[in-house]
């Protein structure tokens, strides 16, 4: 046997697959019960292990649930104390806004009061002018009419 598969299989593979078969006549073959027997036996072995190693992953998987939960714990309470944080520094920078955006709309306010004022001085001197303007022409025009009667008069005397 060994001739016949030794080319075909390779030495390795030949001489492992030979190593189940008797080397001899005198050496007696597995039989079924033997084989059965060490099936089964092999079959409880790797259930018990198979067992095992399911027990001790599930207790490695319960230790790194409370620990991933704890490490969610603590960024949630660090998470929690920078955004606490942020809070109240965007709330002091918003203080700090409005504080500068009233200052400076007081100043426009100001400012608007000044232009309004020299504005309102501009156009009570224009409408003084005016008035002056239009007193003078009617004082013309009463000083035109009274001569255009004393003449109307006169002429008619």
């Amino acid at each position: 046997m060994y001739d016949y598969f030794q080319p075909r299989l390779g030495e390795e593979v030949t001489q492992a697959m030979l190593s189940h078969y008797p080397a001899r006549d005198v050496d007696e073959p597995v039989t079924k019960d033997v084989l059965t027997r060490e099936l089964a036996l092999t079959r409880m072995e790797l259930r018990e292990e198979m067992s095992a190693l399911r027990d001790g992953l599930r207790g490695e998987m319960g230790e790194l649930r409370e620990e991933l939960r704890g490490e969610m714990g603590e960024l949630r309470e660090e998470l929690r104390g920078e955004m606490g944080e942020l809070r109240e520094e965007l709330r002091g920078e918003m203080g700090e806004l409005r504080e500068e955006l009233r200052g400076e709309m007081g100043e426009l306010r100001e400012g608007l009061r000044g232009e309004m004022g020299e504005l309102c001085e501009k156009l009570e001197a224009k409408m003084d002018r005016q008035f002056h303007w239009l007193l003078g022409v009617m004082v013309t025009m009463c000083i035109s009419m009274i001569a255009a009667l004393i003449a109307v008069v006169a002429s008619v005397a």
